[in-house]
């Protein structure tokens, strides 16, 4: 359900892009605008959810859920903060023209992603299955990218990658850690407000 955000936003961006001159300051502003606004949307709910995974199992499936389904929930976050901006890519590369461009990615990626699919699902079970999800989302973000750079020859990830990297490490971090539920609510306030600061 919080997808349908970030999808409303990204579909209306379609002629927008395709309106502007490729490579103009105005559509690389646009561009970088609609990341942020997807950013501090689905960012702040990442780690807003990474934060209180734990109390969402226990209140949602009960005490035999808790451990292994609450970290699994954390990865899939991770590839629920990329899916949303490769959107936005997709978008971009489709007003420029492309269409091929989107579908020779998904063409490269569907057997590098069955592999990892099976290899991971065979060795960790339910853990494989997100971490190779997760991997797909990031590997289709970074393909897009390529893509664009190709196109007009401009990088966009580059201004986005330092709030990734630290979305990534801090949940990371809160899988390792046992805090109680007035830390926690101290902690995601606190991190509201960073996360409204870094993005503002």
């Amino acid at each position: 359900k919080l997808l349908i955000v970030p999808a409303s936003i990204v579909s209306v961006m379609f002629p927008e892009y395709n309106r502007l001159n490729s490579g103009d300051d105005s559509q690389i502003k646009m561009f970088n605008n609609i990341n942020t606004s997807i950013l501090l949307i689905m960012g702040l709910f990442v780690l807003l959810f990474s934060i209180f995974s734990t109390e969402i199992f226990l209140y949602w499936l009960g005490t035999s859920f808790i451990g292994k389904s609450d970290i699994v929930f954390q990865i899939l976050l991770i590839g629920l903060l990329f899916n949303p901006l490769s959107w936005n890519l997709l978008s971009f590369i489709q007003a420029k023209g492309r269409p091929d461009l989107p579908s020779k990615a998904h063409l490269i990626e569907l057997p590098i992603y069955m592999f990892i699919l099976i290899f991971l699902t065979h060795k960790y079970g339910i853990f494989g299955s997100a971490l190779a999800w997760t991997l797909r989302m990031v590997f289709d973000y970074l393909l897009l990218n390529g893509f664009i750079h190709k196109l007009n020859n401009i990088t966009l990830i580059f201004r986005y990658l330092p709030y990734q990297l630290a979305v990534i490490t801090f949940i990371i971090i809160m899988s390792n850690l046992t805090m109680g539920l007035f830390m926690k609510l101290t902690f995601a306030i606190l991190i509201v407000l960073l996360h409204l600061v870094l993005l503002s």
